[in-house]
């Protein structure tokens, strides 16, 4: 592990690069934002996690595309396309192997803090960028060509698109979740979770030196000062932004969540037919409240039951009285 963070890691592409077809048209999102992506090139360029613009025609090139981050307002993420084109990407050279992995879930955390007992105190650290910090091996930068504007560049850190990138960053956090006090663990691919209290050394005493000292002691030559967005807490913090009291031991939903879930079951209080569409997103938000409601999962089944009935986004089905039942209760249950 050591090695390959001094070194980069390989992405674990084994297909035959003669197979590869680069792409060299970025995609509409890039194309329409020129502003964003030459901002990012230029962060990125100034950061050494790439090389360019280069002069050569080895390079397979894959096509740049701009994704809004989440409950961010005009941010964005670049994505580096690289299942483009399909059937002769680089990720079709990835076997499944070493993509597939388990997330952890809040549950997961949650065991971990009730091990830990009552009045654990906690500290959350968001890694900006996450899988920017982690190198990639010299021999795979070629496989991680981008065009911009005319010009050629190489990527040298994990991009994001890139199928092995969650396992390679979960290797990484891994390895900073161990140095340090027993029972930790990352809650996702980008929140640590630590234990307190800390050891004696007076400069870490604080959670977030240790945090910062446990992944500095990686190694990891891209985590520059201020790579890391922290968020203090004592008894009090969000696990996949779902708010945690290690007092009460109280997990809650997070209330603007909340908020428009209950608008959403009311909106649904009279409805007789929905789209598919429509249907996946109320179960996307009663499924997350069920994460802190385990006993809603019952009154899901019947939800999920009509699903099968269309593939299709846009057709229609028909909200049969067991689902309409179910809504029921959790319009009870929420609005309560």
């Amino acid at each position: 592990m050591y090695k390959s963070i001094q070194e980069g890691f390989r992405i674990g592409f084994h297909g035959p690069r003669d197979h590869l077809r680069s792409y060299t048209r970025n995609h509409p999102s890039a194309l329409a934002n020129p502003h964003v992506v030459q901002e990012r090139l230029c962060t990125e360029l100034a950061a050494n996690r790439m090389l360019g613009p280069i002069t050569s025609d080895k390079p397979h090139t894959s096509p740049l595309g701009l994704v809004p981050k989440a409950h961010q307002a005009n941010k964005w993420r670049l994505i580096c396309d690289l299942s483009a084109p399909y059937g002769h990407s680089v990720n079709d050279g990835i076997p499944t192997a070493l993509c597939s992995m388990p997330y952890a879930t809040v549950h997961d955390a949650v065991n971990i803090i009730n091990v830990l007992g009552r009045d654990t105190q906690l500290i959350k650290l968001d890694l900006k960028d996450a899988y920017r910090i982690v190198p990639v091996h010299p021999a795979d930068y070629t496989l991680l060509g981008i065009t911009w504007q005319g010009q050629l560049y190489l990527d040298r850190a994990l991009p994001f698109g890139l199928r092995s990138a969650p396992k390679l960053f979960n290797a990484v956090a891994d390895l900073t979740t161990c140095m340090g006090t027993p029972l930790q663990g990352h809650s996702t691919s980008d929140t640590l979770l630590r234990r307190l209290p800390l050891p004696s050394t007076p400069k870490l005493r604080s959670g977030e030196a240790y945090t910062r000292h446990s992944i500095s002691n990686t190694r990891l030559p891209r985590n520059p000062s201020g790579i890391t967005k922290n968020r203090r807490s004592n008894h009090h913090t969000n696990i996949l932004r779902d708010p945690y009291n290690t007092h009460t031991f109280e997990l809650q939903l997070p209330r603007d969540k909340l908020h428009r879930t209950q608008q959403l079951l009311r909106e649904w209080s009279h409805k007789r037919s929905c789209t598919r569409h429509q249907l996946d997103s109320l179960l996307g938000y009663l499924s997350h409240a069920a994460t802190v409601t385990p006993q809603g999962r019952t009154f899901l089944r019947s939800l999920f039951s009509i699903l099968p009935r269309t593939l299709q986004p846009h057709h229609h089905l028909r909200l049969n009285l067991c689902a309409r039942a179910d809504l029921a209760w959790w319009n009870t249950f929420l609005q309560g």
